[in-house]
């Protein structure tokens, strides 16, 4: 019976934990944040399953079997850095044994087939709960990332065991001030970003800042007129821009290159004149790419295109100064971690050289409309273990909306060949999304002679994980070079075809026998982020789709992937009225004869500014209640509304829910409900014993005397 009354306490304890989302106290300089996590569940596929939990990622490790991962985003205090982090877990439960979960394979490249290579695994994984990893600036805000892993796997039994909470304890010091720029934009996208938002109070600015400039398109001399009508357009449309040259720019600034010096001017006019995004209007020839370092064995690379170094303006990304850029700091980065992975700008790029080719460019921009149109095409990737794009396209057809009519042309059903697609795109489609293999001269069942002869007056974004399709400084996979420009730039810079074009400027990575591709991360973030998460601008969803996998997804990708197109572009045409509900403490464990609160997130999706309705359900025989039962909020902003839910003594072991339901008073067809789950355990608490800890480890100060006395700071472990 002892047994039984001890772990009745630790649900409660538990129960704290999911509860309390942030604490900081600058006496005992530590900030706790706590995690709540869904039990997994499994997915057979073939002969294996598949671990997932909602909200978490799949963490791929060659050779390793796949696990939910969790990459935390901890805002850390102004003033203030870290000097150590620990991870307290809640009690470890058992899935069951005999599993055989999958284990990762060795991402192959999307321009050839591989032989089978299943790997095999012996042992558990993972060894630890947590990793630390690098800390990361936005806008001046200073962001800790801690990578969790609530489920273990032991091939020995085939044993799945679980926690269901974690807290991070991050011990601080002083550390000087990192200036901020201070506009109400970046703190609410830092809000959007991390997970104690709290923090957000503690970053103060000194001055009042203005912002005149939103967007600045850099290109040269020549096509400078060019850039210069649609930058007026833009302005007029509500997106203040201008144009710079890089003679100017050559001129004004300094740098070890070109390409830094470019930087350097995004840099200070992001600081001074407040921009947010970035075209580089023009070729390699007219902005040149940076080229990154990945080391990944046979096909490491030292000249991955990489437009986000325009972007992400923290350090210089050649910290050891030996001119490799982009180095991990195990990958030859001999002064540590060189890339910035958030980025203050959205860049995209305008691959164009001639002022022809620039007006198409912008014509098809100025006269986009979306059609809510969309074509997913998959062709055979592998025989051996056979392996299909329509496989991996089908994992993305599920994240376009039901008011898109989405069509499918695959190898696998005997639907896809040239003719089909190029009749497609003819017809006119909003989304093109691709997978299969590719090479700078074409994807799929296209060549860039049939995308130079496309006739389409509706245009698209393409979004390829084939490999090399967009490599814009024309490098073939044997690194030898061609004149002629690759796939992707022929879909941009024409009359017709692509609006805009996501895609890879070195390999695409896919895994053989799976859907668990390195590029099929990316590609499902990309859209998640485009119809779930609201993020509608293009060079802002590309971003959110790489930073949401920081820690997860595999830097190559991060890299390679560029977008050639207008960063500030909506594809999507948000409707006018749509709501968007998440909670971060969801579900909770409870006793009965409880009280719990859930935090929960309302974020006005649509176009107009919007007054939502709240309401609660409760189970029969409970009480509960809103902070709010009305809200305001305009388009694309968010607040919090508590729910207070009342367990009333005898209540039965079992798992409730609760319906938090939002309405839109404009339109009210417009709903959206929130299921909030409450998992109760019948039980009593009992005090057993306890022990007063005063010996100044962790979060005690005393004289270690087991005594309570003036002015200690004891710790109070209760059984």
């Amino acid at each position: 019976m002892k047994k039984k009354i001890v772990s009745y306490f630790v649900v409660w304890i538990v129960l704290f934990s999911i509860c309390s989302t942030m604490s900081f106290s600058e006496e005992k300089n530590a900030l706790k944040v706590n995690y709540g996590f869904f039990q997994p569940t499994t997915k057979a596929i073939k002969d294996y399953q598949v671990l997932e939990i909602p909200g978490l990622h799949p963490y791929i490790e060659p050779g390793k079997p796949i696990v939910p991962v969790k990459i935390t985003k901890i805002l850390i205090p102004q003033g203030k850095k870290v000097a150590s982090v620990n991870v307290i877990t809640g009690k470890e439960k058992s899935l069951g044994k005999g599993f055989n979960i999958e284990i990762a394979k060795e991402p192959k490249p999307t321009d050839a087939e591989n032989e089978d290579t299943t790997p095999t695994f012996s042992g558990t994984f993972p060894k630890v709960k947590y990793e630390v990893l690098p800390v990361q600036m936005f806008r001046g805000y200073k962001i800790l990332p801690v990578r969790l892993f609530p489920v273990k796997y032991s091939s020995e039994n085939g044993e799945v065991t679980y926690v269901q909470s974690m807290e991070i304890v991050v011990q601080l010091e002083n550390d000087g001030v990192t200036p901020i720029r201070g506009f109400e934009e970046d703190e609410k996208l830092v809000k959007k970003i991390v997970d104690n938002i709290d923090a957000v109070n503690t970053y103060k600015v000194k001055t009042s800042p203005t912002q005149s400039l939103e967007y600045v398109i850099i290109t040269n001399d020549t096509l400078a007129p060019t850039f210069q009508a649609y930058a007026d357009w833009k302005t007029a449309h509500g997106t203040a821009t201008t144009v710079v040259t890089t003679s100017y720019i050559y001129t004004n600034y300094t740098g070890i290159d070109d390409q830094e010096k470019i930087r350097n001017y995004i840099k200070d006019a992001y600081t001074t004149e407040g921009i947010s995004y970035v075209l580089l209007g023009g070729d390699v020839d007219i902005i040149p790419h940076r080229g990154m370092y990945v080391y990944a064995g046979s096909n490491s690379d030292n000249d991955i295109p990489c437009d986000m170094y325009y972007g992400a303006l923290d350090g210089t990304w050649d910290k050891d100064g030996d001119g490799i850029y982009g180095e991990a700091a195990d990958e030859g980065g001999s002064a540590g971690e060189e890339a910035d992975f958030f980025a203050e700008v959205y860049v995209g790029r305008a691959p164009v050289n001639t002022v022809e080719e620039a007006q198409n460019f912008i014509n098809k921009t100025e006269n986009f409309s979306a059609n809510f149109k969309a074509l997913m095409i998959g062709t055979k990737l592998n025989d051996d273990p056979l392996t299909w794009g329509g496989d991996y396209k089908d994992e993305i057809k599920a994240y376009i909306p039901y008011e898109y009519s989405t069509s499918t042309l695959y190898e696998r059903d005997g639907t896809g060949s040239t003719s089909a697609v190029v009749n497609a795109l003819n017809s006119g489609e909003n989304i093109v999304n691709h997978m299969g293999h590719g090479w700078n001269g074409g994807f799929g069942y296209l060549s860039r002679a049939d995308v130079d002869g496309l006739t389409n007056t509706e245009y698209f974004l393409v979004y390829s994980q084939g490999c090399y399709t967009a490599s814009f400084d024309n490098r073939k996979s044997d690194r030898t070079y061609e004149t002629d420009d690759c796939i992707a730039e022929h879909f941009v810079y024409n009359s017709t075809g692509a609006i805009a074009f996501i895609g890879n400027s070195r390999y695409g990575w896919y895994a053989p026998g799976s859907t668990n591709g390195s590029s099929q991360l990316f590609d499902k973030e990309f859209f998640d982020a485009l119809f779930n998460e609201n993020i509608v601008k293009l060079g802002n969803a590309l971003q959110d789709s790489k930073e949401d996998l920081y820690g997860v997804g595999w830097r190559w990708v991060y890299f390679e992937l560029n977008l050639l197109g207008d960063p500030t572009l909506d594809i999507t045409t948000q409707p006018n009225y749509a709501i968007g509900l998440s909670c971060t403490n969801n579900p909770q464990t409870s006793l009965p004869d409880n009280s719990l609160t859930y935090n929960v997130k309302v974020t006005n999706m649509g176009k107009q500014n919007d007054t939502i309705d709240l309401s609660l359900t409760v189970p029969t025989g409970w009480t509960g209640n809103l902070s709010d039962s009305q809200v305001y909020l305009t388009s694309g902003d968010s607040t919090t509304v508590t729910a207070t839910i009342n367990v009333p003594s005898g209540t039965a072991s079992d798992d409730y829910i609760s319906n938090f339901i939002a309405t839109s008073q404009w339109d009210p067809s417009v709903s959206n409900t929130l299921n909030l789950v409450t998992m109760i355990t019948s039980g009593n608490i009992v005090y057993e014993s306890h022990t007063i800890d005063d010996n100044k480890i962790y979060n005690s100060w005393g004289n270690g005397d087991g005594i309570v006395n003036p002015d200690e700071l004891i710790e109070l472990p209760v059984t």
